[in-house]
């Protein structure tokens, strides 16, 4: 295609191209198909000009008349006439007068002056407008522009930004140690909120590990991804969206994936048998009663490694103890702690060590007792042996709402009469009121100030009493 450098308007009906080297071509009017060409020659049917020319001259007025420049020097047109249109499809024009010229740019230049207007459109099937003028309201502080090189650029408000919500983990096992091998899958939790997805990157604190698309998981296994197979990680999720605007925006969300070996389970104590005077215990409160004497017995099972590939026996894996506790009249009996050893063996470095622990003690207590006797006093001796008190000993019943809860019931010999004897454990407020059942009344004026006997308290009424039935029950200060 021919260099266009000169367009000039002379005169009427006259379209004249000035290139230097060549001849002149004339359109005469009346005839628009005849074309003179001087010192070359052109096919009339077809208006190619394939030789270097000097003037083209338009002679004539009727509409649609395509001329195709094909030379390649620069060219110059004349036109003559301003009335006519003609639309310039070469895209090297220089330098434009006369009449209405629109290039294929969609930039339109009209008259004398080379000024050129742009046209817009609202929307996509709205006519287009000559745009005038550009004026901007912005009213939420929300609208910027650049301009660069030419450009001018608009922008209103802020793109919408993607956001990661969460890393969401399956499979991973916190239960193990730090050698044993895991697979489990990251599935990232993202919402682009009308962006696009270009690309999505998976990476360690470290180092980069994978990438992945937009409903991608990543499974990680020992054969593709050994590396994060054991161990705790803390991966960090990149995902690289385009905005709205065309710009690449990186949001990125970090997950702290943490083992947590649990530590095996405690041997426990099992199969208690008592062997005791007058069965004076009470086995879920691990009590025996003061003065009961005998042994008791029991077996051990040992604790569990609480999960697999994880803690293995030590050897020696126990310490000693004795299956065989003897009870004597007073002082609490024990176990004594019993210890299991764990290590790691080769599924952790370093290497773990784990002792387990359990024990069990027997506390002595002094439960009630009540009845009657024509003694005077009791010793300590005397209120430890079981088998000789003379009434109740309601094993067991120690603390003072326990006390609070029973019905005293005493029965003294018709002939002779008998003392009534309340003891306790002497730790215990003392006796607030003592009803009578039947009669409703508060008794303990009967009964002497209590004696602190051993690790007793000890009430006896003043005076003896006849056969008579009594029923009390007490309440503490």
């Amino acid at each position: 295609m021919a260099d266009i450098t000169e367009i000039i308007e002379e005169s009427a009906v006259q379209l004249e191209i000035v290139e230097t080297g060549g001849g002149q071509i004339e359109v005469v009017e009346g005839n628009s198909t005849l074309i003179e060409i001087v010192e070359t020659t052109l096919e009339s049917s077809d208006l190619n000009i394939a030789f270097q020319t000097n003037t083209v001259v338009v002679e004539s007025v009727p509409d649609n008349i395509n001329i195709d420049i094909s030379i390649d020097p620069s060219t110059t047109i004349e036109t003559t006439t301003t009335t006519n249109v003609i639309e310039i499809t070469e895209n090297q024009v220089i330098f434009q007068t006369g009449s209405i010229f629109q290039t294929i740019n969609n930039t339109i230049v009209e008259g004398n002056n080379g000024s050129s207007n742009i046209s817009f459109q609202t929307s996509s099937n709205s006519d287009s407008t000559l745009l005038s003028n550009l004026i901007i309201k912005d009213f939420s502080n929300d609208v910027s522009i650049n301009v660069n090189e030419g450009v001018l650029e608009l922008i209103f408000g802020n793109p919408t930004l993607p956001t990661i919500s969460d890393i969401s983990v399956s499979g991973f096992n916190t239960n193990r140690f730090n050698l044993v091998t895991d697979s489990y899958t990251l599935n990232p939790q993202f919402n682009l909120n009308g962006t696009t997805f270009i690309k999505g990157m998976l990476s360690s604190s470290t180092e980069g590990i994978t990438t992945f698309n937009e409903n991608d998981s990543i499974t990680i296994t020992p054969d593709n991804f050994s590396t994060y197979a054991v161990g705790s990680h803390i991966f960090t999720i990149n995902i690289i969206a385009q905005l709205a605007d065309n710009s690449l925006i990186t949001i990125s969300s970090n997950k702290t994936l943490t083992l947590n070996k649990l530590n095996p389970l405690n041997p426990t104590i099992t199969n208690v048998v008592y062997d005791v005077t007058s069965n004076a215990y009470r086995d879920t409160q691990s009590e025996i009663e003061e003065g009961a004497t005998g042994n008791v017995t029991w077996l051990l099972a040992g604790g569990l490694p609480n999960g697999n590939n994880g803690w293995v026996p030590s050897n020696p894996e126990l310490n000693s103890f004795n299956l065989t506790l003897t009870v004597n009249a007073v002082g609490n009996i024990t176990t004594g702690n019993i210890e299991q050893y764990w290590n790691s063996s080769t599924n952790n470095n370093p290497q773990l060590f784990y002792t387990g622990t359990i024990s069990r003690t027997w506390t002595r207590v002094r439960s009630l007792r009540f009845g009657t006797s024509i003694s005077t006093s009791f010793n300590e001796n005397q209120l430890q042996d079981l088998t000789n008190w003379q009434g109740t000993i309601k094993y067991g019943f120690n603390t003072e709402s326990e006390i609070e809860s029973l019905t005293l019931s005493f029965s003294p010999n018709t002939t002779t009469g008998e003392y009534l004897y309340i003891v306790y454990d002497s730790s215990l407020s003392n006796i607030n009121t003592l009803i009578n059942q039947l009669s409703l009344q508060n008794e303990i004026t009967a009964f002497n100030s209590p004696e602190i006997v051993g690790n007793y308290k000890v009430y006896r009424t003043t005076t003896p009493k006849d056969g008579s039935n009594y029923q009390h029950k007490i309440t503490f200060v």
